[in-house]
């Protein structure tokens, strides 16, 4: 009868322990996973980790240093940009020689969760790692702020920033006015295919 018993604890401890593995998936740098969220982005829902830790972007780097988060790698372009450059240390910049080694370059650095402006580069990225797309103009700066913050659970700090953000636009308003005066200012990006209005 005792020795019933000891067999079904055993038997027990072992399937209670198949059931803990079974339930944390492994991470990319051999640890166990974080929970998993599901977000709606601009190609559906997509389920991707709570916090995640090593975060591909394509385009949005401001938007994540903004909120103190650091990808692994970001685009070479905005890697360049005289208003980061002291924030970007450790990152690598992303190879852009060809889609190829772009690919490889991704699969090697084992990420959680990349973020594309890229369309067209979707469906590569998603089979390497859970893969956010956002469309590029669909909304206001602030809303795609909001948003890039929520994915990394980063709300709170996202709204600090913009808060300091408009505390910083009152505080030089005048200033900005007296140089201006009466004229009418508009600022311009201008791309071959399109103009973006700011």
């Amino acid at each position: 009868m005792h020795i019933h018993i000891r067999k079904l604890l055993a038997i027990l401890a072992v399937f209670a322990m198949t059931l803990g593995f079974a339930a944390c998936s492994a991470s990319p740098d051999g640890g166990e996973s974080t929970k998993m969220k599901t977000v709606q982005t601009d190609k559906g829902e997509v389920e991707i980790p709570e916090h995640p830790t090593r975060i591909i972007s394509d385009y949005y780097l401001g938007e994540f240093l903004a909120v103190d988060v650091k990808p692994v790698i970001a685009s070479p372009y905005a890697l360049n940009n005289p208003y980061l450059k002291d924030y970007v240390e450790g990152i690598e910049p992303m190879n852009i020689t060809s889609s190829e080694s772009t690919l490889e370059q991704f699969a090697e650095a084992k990420p959680d969760l990349i973020v594309t402006i890229t369309e067209a580069d979707y469906e590569k990225y998603s089979k390497i790692a859970p893969t956010v797309y956002i469309q590029d103009g669909k909304r206001p700066d602030e809303e795609t702020f909001r948003y890039i913050a929520s994915l990394v659970g980063k709300e709170q700090a996202a709204d600090d920033y913009i808060a300091k953000f408009n505390d910083k636009i009152e505080s030089r308003k005048q200033e900005i006015q007296d140089i201006v005066g009466n004229q009418t200012v508009s600022i311009l990006e201008v791309w071959p295919q399109e103009i973006y209005t700011m």
